[in-house]
């Protein structure tokens, strides 16, 4: 599995060279890489899927296929309609990082698994496809939520009373869901503990 020094870097390289800004346009990203999203209602997309790899969808449900990338015609194909919109955002994120991370990958990788931290802390080395899921939500969890973006807003923390309300106004700020800024802020501080002490944050938060 690659690093995820390394996974940080090709993610800050896109916000970078495209000038981003938080909360992140992920279609307007995918539009600067050439790849058009399709929005599909649940039904539609596990069709879809079914068309495209009917191996990798067997025992699950429309609901769980959030999105997939379909190399042959540079299109994502998105779940908008059983993933609120912060949850859609992240998937497209993850596609892009699929996109950047995984180039010369022949196959279509689908994304069925709901955000949590297991997915982060899985490090089963004999299961390549899980790593390659792995890899992308980690470059989606950077492309969403950039160190030097977190480092800006890191002041707030205190003054939100950290906790909960602090997730919850970062969360809106970034345009992400409250469980992704949560598992994004536990990242940061483990990869960043000098600049969470020199902020004065206490070492208990998150």
């Amino acid at each position: 599995m690659r690093k995820k020094s390394e996974i940080k870097k090709e993610a800050q390289d896109i916000y970078d060279k495209f000038g981003l800004t938080i909360p992140l346009s992920v279609a307007s990203v995918a539009r600067f890489l050439n790849i058009e999203v399709s929005l599909l209602d649940g039904k539609s997309l596990f069709e879809k899927a079914k068309e495209s790899n009917p191996d990798r969808i067997k025992g699950k449900n429309p609901s769980q296929i959030l999105g997939f990338y379909d190399k042959s015609n540079s299109k994502f194909y998105i779940n908008s309609t059983d993933q609120p919109i912060t949850r859609q955002k992240f998937t497209i994120a993850h596609e892009i990082g699929h996109c950047v991370l995984h180039p010369t990958d022949g196959s279509n990788d689908f994304r069925m698994v709901v955000l949590s931290e297991d997915i982060y802390t899985f490090e089963n080395g004999n299961d390549p496809i899980k790593e390659k899921e792995i890899e992308a939500n980690y470059f989606a969890a950077y492309l969403l939520m950039p160190d030097k973006e977190i480092i800006k807003r890191l002041k707030f923390i205190e003054l939100w009373r950290g906790g909960e309300l602090a997730i919850r106004k970062l969360a809106e700020l970034f345009g992400v869901s409250s469980e992704a800024m949560r598992i994004r802020l536990k990242t940061f501080k483990t990869e960043n503990p000098d600049i969470w002490l020199i902020q004065g944050l206490n070492e208990k938060l998150f």
